[in-house]
């Protein structure tokens, strides 16, 4: 299949096929046209676009993909919408030492708390959190999100009194993160996180709450798969039942059933002020030679917000799904001006 790039927008095409009883779910926004061949062939060119943000309105520019969003760039396909957003948290005019930091997207939204730093005090009933102290304006980082590792030194093992050579115990969902532990006795001292979900924060030591944050997370495979028994990651959300959706850059809870151009975003609580804006409609457009045959859709596969700098990265994801083993001949990809 040959691809003719008439912009200056980034392009990477995808090719796959999908069997009849594939039990996959295609994410085009139709339904794909009956065909009586068992195989079906798809296609997608996945651009990056980005904008300015000048007060109400998004200005085309030329600026790189963002790394993190790379392996999302080259996926063949995905299903749903990443939201991801990377800027500082900004402590409170009043001087509170904790801030709430909100996405809204359309009529969802996602809640963290941020505070500066604190570590485990051991007090007459157990251990508490210190008090938390006056902090700079820091990152969205996973590193402050709940997870981490732990490293148990050589010795006897309490369980069956047998020696043992050293081992190391992580979070499933984000071995680099803060506040993971294995053992009580050992929290003295430890450091919490400092970004949580607001509805699922550390309570005590060896709590496992959902780790949270709006920045991309691609090498965070475990951050996008629904535990079945886990009820607190049950969002309700189609595209969550989809393998496609592992290919996303952001976690879980910035993982949306596919968003339409005219969708409201808006995000609350960074050193960058409020940020709102709308989604537009795709620049770009793809024709295919596809004679007749098959069917074609566009969707937006991540939006990607750099606070700091008051940029909007989208990547669009352009696909046609044919009947049989033949894919168009050509595709053209332009731009409206």
């Amino acid at each position: 299949m040959f691809v003719h790039n008439d912009t200056k927008l980034r392009v990477h095409l995808g090719r796959a096929s999908l069997e009849e009883n594939a039990g996959l779910s295609f994410p085009l926004r139709f339904e794909p046209q009956p065909a009586p061949e068992r195989v079906q062939r798809f296609a997608t060119l996945c651009v990056h676009e980005a904008y300015r943000i000048e007060r109400d309105t998004l200005a085309p520019v030329e600026v790189p993909l963002p790394a993190e969003l790379e392996r999302s760039f080259a996926a063949t396909a995905t299903n749903g919408t990443s939201v991801t957003v990377n800027g500082l948290v900004h402590a409170t005019l009043r001087g509170e030492l904790a801030r709430r930091v909100t996405l809204r997207v359309g009529r969802e939204q996602v809640e963290l708390v941020c505070r500066s730093a604190r570590h485990w005090l051991r007090g007459p009933a157990g251990f508490v959190p210190s008090q938390a102290t006056a902090f700079e304006p820091f990152a969205l980082r996973w590193e402050d999100s709940f997870g981490g590792t732990e490293h148990t030194p050589p010795g006897i093992e309490p369980r069956t009194r047998l020696p043992h050579p050293g081992y190391d115990s992580m979070d499933a969902y984000n071995p680099g993160g803060t506040g993971f532990m294995t053992e009580e006795r050992r929290a003295e001292g430890k450091a919490l996180p400092r970004i949580e979900l607001l509805h699922d924060q550390l309570l005590h030591p060896l709590a496992r709450p959902i780790p949270g944050n709006l920045a991309p997370c691609p090498e965070l495979a475990s951050m996008r798969w629904r535990n079945p028994l886990d009820a607190r990651t049950d969002l309700g959300r189609a595209c969550h039942r989809s393998p496609f959706v592992g290919f996303h850059a952001g976690s879980l809870h910035c993982i949306f059933d596919d968003l339409a151009a005219g969708t409201e975003l808006r995000v609350d609580g960074l050193l960058a002020g409020t940020v709102q804006l709308t989604l537009p409609q795709p620049r770009s457009f793809v024709r295919w030679d596809a004679r007749g045959r098959g069917a074609s859709g566009t969707r937006f596969r991540a939006a990607h917000l750099e606070a700091e700098q008051g940029v909007l990265h989208l990547l669009v994801q352009h696909a046609i799904l044919m009947p049989g083993e033949e894919l168009p001949r050509a595709a053209v990809l332009g731009e409206k001006r």
